[in-house]
């Protein structure tokens, strides 16, 4: 058996692009285009996600292991975690990660664009979704 000790000390956003590690707490990407990894094995809420995240263009599932954004994700998540009323976010994933998208904001699409990832719109919000995870998406309400 292998261990490792990992000592992580908070950063702050920089006007650059930037990538963090979901811990639960707030994070603002400020400018550029920032993503949030969520680590292996997490249940993350729709709710949890628009309360502690802005400025952020991109959320990764693709840790090991099975990761779940859980809620319905609408239109109204979108804008707040891109901090953009014509955002794009884009989740990042496997087969083994799950997204539930809520019927109520009318998400529009599916199709695979060039860069393999499921296109949904929802007036001027795009969320695209990583194709590996297209059996995984279900809608709740």
């Amino acid at each position: 058996t292998v261990y490792a000790e990992l000592d992580m000390q908070p950063v702050r956003a920089t006007l650059g692009n930037d990538a963090f590690i979901w811990v639960g707490t707030d994070i603002d990407g400020r400018a550029g285009v920032d993503s949030v990894a969520i680590r292996a094995g997490v249940d993350v809420t729709t709710t949890e996600l628009a309360d502690k995240l802005s400025n952020i263009e991109t959320i990764d599932l693709s840790a090991a292991g099975s990761n779940h954004i859980l809620g319905g994700l609408t239109l109204a998540d979108v804008v707040t975690i891109t901090g953009r009323n014509n955002g794009t976010l884009t989740i990042m994933g496997d087969e083994d990660d799950h997204v539930e998208l809520s019927r109520g904001s009318n998400w529009s699409g599916g199709a695979v664009n060039n860069d393999g990832y499921l296109v949904y719109t929802s007036g001027t919000v795009t969320l695209l979704i990583d194709e590996e995870m297209a059996a995984n998406i279900s809608y709740v309400a």
